[in-house]
């Protein structure tokens, strides 16, 4: 009798490269759904912003997950 996938935590890859977050993503055993730029004062170009669903958040493994990165660009007011 199958339970299902276990659930797994989210890792932090706020600050990794893309590639970075990709492979640590797949190793915690998660798949990358999307990348998606943002403009962000906080990263460098290429650099992770955030994840959706976000860090820490508790997930069946093999869930996909977008990771939003940096496009180096800041927008000024």
């Amino acid at each position: 009798m199958s339970r299902g996938p276990d659930n797994g935590a989210v890792p932090d890859v706020t600050g990794f490269d893309k590639n970075e977050a990709q492979k640590a993503l797949e190793d915690a055993g998660f798949k990358v759904s999307d990348f998606v730029e943002q403009n962000s004062p906080d990263q460098t170009k290429d650099k992770v912003i955030k994840t959706d669903p976000p860090a820490n958040s508790q997930l069946a493994q093999g869930s996909s997950i977008k990771v939003f990165y940096a496009t180096g660009n800041v927008q000024v007011p």
